[in-house]
């Protein structure tokens, strides 16, 4: 990632942590998890194994626990929340 930006991957992590809070990889995790909670509200049939894997997630027990950290939810509980309206 560091080098897509054209930094060091100290300027690319004290840039994130002073922007964001956070390591660059916790960014983009919570970016790529923000996705998929998008795509599940949107679509509550679709697949989840799929949405996971698409978005680089491809330990679906690790996709969960992040999940639930993120959303203080399970992706099950979002789909039938979608269903539900």
């Amino acid at each position: 990632m560091a080098s897509a930006v054209a930094l060091s991957q100290r300027q690319l992590n004290t840039l994130c942590h002073s922007e964001f809070g956070q390591s660059p990889l916790a960014w983009l995790r919570g970016l790529r998890l923000d996705a998929i909670r998008r795509s599940l509200v949107a679509d509550p049939n679709a697949d989840l194994s799929d949405l996971a894997m698409l978005h680089g997630f491809f330990h679906l027990g690790r996709f969960s626990a992040f999940y639930r950290a993120r959303f203080g939810e399970l992706p099950s509980h979002t789909r039938r929340a979608a269903i539900s309206g």
